[in-house]
């Protein structure tokens, strides 16, 4: 009887202390572990951290994700923002759910909605941003593997980063195809049409001419597959910038980065996180040793008592970019190859 009594008590006091031990660990904690040293070469877990890391020569093969929020300051609305963003201005079509304006087959069935939003997506009409500019001048420094960017407006290519830099993993309006007898064009004789928001049609069937963006219902390009896991295998450093990260394979992305590789988000929220819940235990030598129970494998652990590598610094994606720019000591070499006044 006395011996079950203690028994209880220990149980009573072991789960007393790991309710403590968990209260503690899961407590908000940006970029400060409290319990392991950030990754082998990065000296802390905040922007200049990262700085360091690339001023010592730490990241020679950096990759880049971008997301729709890269693009907005060139006036190019994102998808979720609300209020603002593309989904909340697609009321007067009564779609079903914002998306189904971008499914194929409701594109192929039902075109005329696709082409008014195309309108306004067309290279030529924007500018590049800031932001834009990063991969331009890591790729004059050497230190650019590639940019991976969701976005379709070509923007990237307008900065003047090389285009076998650039992976548009949802396509873009250089190219189109035909529903119907699947013949390729060059966009570029179709803008005049599609510019009025006029569905553009193939002169040898009429069949709709689908621009070579990824709708819903696509696969992504076999170059996106085919490059990311060449790329992923030699990054040193990945850094995401103004995405929410919600669109699958392109989110998957950072888990790809070795467990090793330092990886910063320049976003205003944080997203691809998740709550962390630890335990403790013994190791062999009887060790008290805490580790992870949580199933976010491969998402960001900003916060989290175990965060090894993850950076958020949030903000607009222009002036944390810039930021950064201004830290690495380029900020003369932005101004030679961005000029705001002449956008």
């Amino acid at each position: 009887m006395q011996e079950e009594e203690e028994n209880l008590e220990f149980d009573s006091k072991v789960e007393c202390e790991e309710e403590e031990l968990e209260k503690t660990l899961r407590k908000p904690n940006l970029g400060k572990p409290t319990l392991k040293d950030p990754i082998k070469n990065l000296p802390s877990l905040d922007l200049d951290g990262i700085v360091s890391y690339i001023k010592n020569g730490h990241a020679k093969n950096i990759i880049i994700l971008q997301g729709a929020g890269i693009s907005c300051a060139a006036g190019i609305p994102d998808f979720r923002s609300p209020g603002t963003g593309l989904y909340d201005n697609l009321k007067q079509y009564n779609l079903p759910y914002p998306e189904r304006i971008f499914e194929v087959n409701f594109v192929r069935e039902t075109p005329e909605p696709f082409f008014q939003v195309a309108k306004n997506q067309l290279p030529g009409l924007y500018k590049p941003t800031l932001a834009h500019h990063l991969p331009v001048l890591l790729e004059k420094h050497g230190l650019l593997t590639r940019v991976y960017t969701q976005n379709i407006d070509g923007l990237e290519k307008a900065a003047g980063l090389s285009s076998d830099l650039v992976v548009e993993a949802h396509g873009s309006f250089d190219t189109g195809t035909c529903f119907e007898c699947r013949k390729k064009y060059q966009l570029k004789e179709f803008y005049d049409t599609i510019s009025k928001g006029e569905v553009s049609r193939c002169p040898s069937c009429n069949g709709v001419i689908k621009p070579n963006v990824v709708l819903f219902g696509e696969d992504l390009p076999i170059k996106f597959q085919t490059y990311r896991k060449k790329d992923f295998k030699k990054c040193d450093l990945l850094i995401v910038i103004g995405s929410s990260l919600k669109v699958s394979p392109f989110c998957d992305s950072i888990a790809l980065a070795h467990r090793n590789v330092p990886r910063l988000l320049l976003n205003k929220e944080i997203v691809a996180t998740y709550d962390e819940v630890l335990r403790r235990t013994t190791d062999p030598c009887g060790n008290s040793v805490v580790y992870e129970k949580s199933k976010g494998k491969g998402l960001f652990k900003f916060g989290h008592k175990l965060n090894q590598r993850d950076v958020f610094y949030g903000g607009d994606c222009q002036e944390t970019v810039k930021e950064l720019i201004i830290k690495l000591g380029w900020e003369r070499e932005l101004q030679d190859i961005y000029n705001p006044d002449n956008i």
